[in-house]
């Protein structure tokens, strides 16, 4: 009976990463909808992983609507920002000598930040009630109080880039993982290092 329920258990888990990832990928199709569709998904499994989940349908919709505007203002900002890295990156590649290696190590720098930002800003934005200033300010604050788990989000993420565009052959299945299962079982990962972090700032994050 008791391996029954886990096997049972296992197997509702397993459905529901697959059906948030579809609602994922579908309300991500706009593209300018990216931003609210990964706040719907980390609101959801930061539930999950607290066992607080409910509907998981209506759960996903409901965030989606009531933090449309946020996050998509701030995706908005984050798609701007990294053209404007790249771009950066593209002007340094053309200098040379010390010049070179200082741009690009202070340009390395820059983009960790950015890293960080785009990765906690949207859970942080389903977390907590807050300005859309203190929000993108906190996506860099919180992760800078706690450095190991920030770290530990930052290897699962890079290790799955690197993994993904190893090569064309991978890429292929990966992207077919990535649609299937993949970004939300990233977000279940990440939820459960992401909501003991954001715990500790229930009380000063909200102002």
């Amino acid at each position: 009976m008791i391996t029954d329920n886990i096997v049972i258990r296992i197997l509702e888990r397993i459905f529901d990463i697959l059906l948030l990832n579809l609602l994922w990928v579908i309300c991500s199709i706009p593209v300018f909808t990216i931003g609210a569709s990964t706040t719907a998904l980390y609101s959801v499994t930061l539930k999950l992983v607290a066992k607080e989940e409910g509907y998981i349908v209506k759960g996903f919709l409901k965030a989606f609507k009531n933090n449309f505007k946020q996050s998509t203002i701030i995706w908005m900002l984050v798609m701007l920002l990294g053209l404007l890295l790249g771009y950066d990156y593209l002007i340094v590649g053309r200098m040379s000598g010390i010049i070179k290696g200082v741009m690009l190590i202070l340009l390395g720098v820059i983009s960790l930040l950015y890293i960080i930002e785009v990765i906690f800003v949207f859970p942080l934005i389903a977390y907590f009630d807050n300005t859309l200033k203190n929000t993108m300010k906190n996506a860099l604050l919180i992760p800078g109080l706690h450095i190991p788990q920030t770290i530990m989000i930052l290897i699962i993420h890079i290790s799955a880039v690197r993994v993904t565009f190893m090569d064309v052959n991978i890429f292929a299945r990966a992207s077919v993982i990535w649609m299937s299962f993949g970004i939300a079982l990233i977000s279940v990962g990440n939820s459960f290092l992401i909501r003991h972090m954001f715990r500790k700032h229930e009380k000063t994050e909200e102002k």
